[in-house]
């Protein structure tokens, strides 16, 4: 449902259920803010949003971030007393929260250089210098991430923001959702040799096939496959169970299962053919990356080649009429500014008149696409499971083998799919007590 309603006398609409600040900034009005996100629930904690909504003709001062919009309001999001209202609470804050850089720039905006306030030293205080109890860090936990690893602790002046106990918490992933929300920066994180330290625990780091570097902590990836689609192949758990061994029943043996829940790679369509569809346009998708890769770096090229061939063109130009401030300036110089010159004259030959760069990359295009084996190839992969998801080396009685195709790319990333129907025979099924 759609309302309509008015800022700073500017006729705006809006869906039904939005809010005032998120409207405002859409439409490019500036409303400042401390504690908003529009990944979270609005919470009105710092109360820097104020502004001022006429209903029904009552006027009246409220908070943008938490007050939906109606029908026929009127918004002021700037004025006088909106100014110092919002002064007073940036020198509340303020002196709650001295060391926050954020803070202090916003407050010197309204004219607030020093805080009047003084709040009271403890050591609870102390501790947090820079937080301003916005409740960002703890919002995403919840309502994001859905990990609740981090709250609100304590009341009144005693209050803070951390783990149960302010301890060390096995609920924590290590994603630094927190840190990377905290609109004052004061929640500590580091990651020093593919570690990271936060909450007073220390996580291994997962590095980025293609580039190496560390993107994430072992929990979280292993969260993310779990409850957020991410796409790989299979996520195996390494677990210590009773198996059969040489005929004799033996107790702590090495396994590995294979969980295949929830990884959008691994979930065929409903038919085979919908399936092939699905794969089809992902692979076509594929050969449009490679192909605008090919074209980013050409047009790169270009500019940088017309660049030093402009700059070459005015060094050639001033040597010729008076040789620059050098006095020593001769025709060897001017010869070799000349040859560089011809060069790049000629590779920009190469590469085509600029007139032409369309046709050339539609040719690009085209060569990528008629040549999609070297990019993107089938492999024929099986794996051996039982009843219970086991990964075995060998089929066996009780283990079957589930054929598979790999479809690799160039960039060494790869998935599975089942590329045909299967007969349900042949999928391994688990005992109705399992189920």
């Amino acid at each position: 449902m759609t309302v309509q309603f008015t800022i700073n006398g500017v006729k705006v609409e809006a869906q039904k259920g939005e809010s005032v600040i998120d409207v405002a900034r859409r439409y490019g009005f500036e409303i400042p803010s401390l504690c908003h996100h529009q990944a979270v629930t609005p919470y009105g904690a710092c109360r820097v949003c104020l502004v001022e909504i006429t209903k029904g003709g009552r006027k009246k001062l409220t908070t943008s971030c938490n007050y939906e919009v109606l029908d026929g309001i009127e918004v002021v999001t700037d004025s006088a007393q909106i100014s110092r209202h919002r002064a007073m609470v940036l020198e509340l804050i303020l002196a709650e929260a001295p060391d926050a850089e954020p803070v202090r720039e916003l407050a010197w905006k309204y004219g607030v250089n020093v805080s009047r306030f003084k709040r009271e030293e403890t050591a609870q205080t102390e501790k947090r210098r820079d937080c301003i109890l916005c409740g960002l860090c703890a919002r995403v936990c919840a309502e994001v991430i859905k990990v609740d690893a981090i709250s609100f602790n304590g009341r009144g002046d005693k209050r803070d923001i951390g783990s149960p106990y302010n301890e060390a918490t096995s609920a924590c992933i290590g994603c630094a959702s927190c840190a990377a929300i905290c609109p004052t920066v004061c929640i500590p994180v580091t990651d020093e040799n593919n570690k990271r330290t936060i909450w007073g625990r220390t996580f291994e780091m997962v590095a980025c096939d293609v580039c190496g570097e560390p993107v994430m902590t072992e929990e979280y990836r292993d969260y993310a496959i779990a409850n957020r689609d991410l796409a790989v192949e299979h996520r195996e758990k390494h677990v210590f169970a009773t198996a059969l061994v040489d005929g004799k029943m033996r107790k702590d043996v090495a396994q590995t299962t294979l969980n295949f829940e929830q990884h959008t790679f691994m979930e065929p369509a409903a038919s085979e053919h919908d399936t092939r569809r699905m794969l089809q346009r992902r692979a076509f998708d594929h050969m449009l990356v490679v192909a605008l890769s090919q074209l980013t770096e050409r047009k790169d090229e270009r500019e940088i080649l017309h660049s030093r061939k402009s700059l070459l063109r005015c060094k050639l130009d001033i040597v010729a009429r008076s040789g620059g401030f050098k006095s020593h300036t001769g025709p060897a110089e001017q010869a070799q500014l000349q040859q560089r010159f011809d060069d790049i004259e000629q590779q920009l030959k190469e590469l085509g008149p600029d007139d032409a760069v369309l046709p050339a990359n539609l040719a690009t295009v085209a060569e990528v696409l008629e040549h999609a084996k070297d990019h993107l190839w089938l492999e024929d992969t099986s794996l051996c499971l039982d009843r219970y998801y086991v990964l075995h080396k060998r089929p066996s009685n009780g283990v079957r083998e589930i054929p598979f195709k790999k479809i690799v790319a160039s960039d060494s990333s790869a998935i599975l799919a089942l590329m045909v129907k299967l007969d349900p025979e042949l999928l391994p099924s688990r005992s109705p007590r399992y189920k």
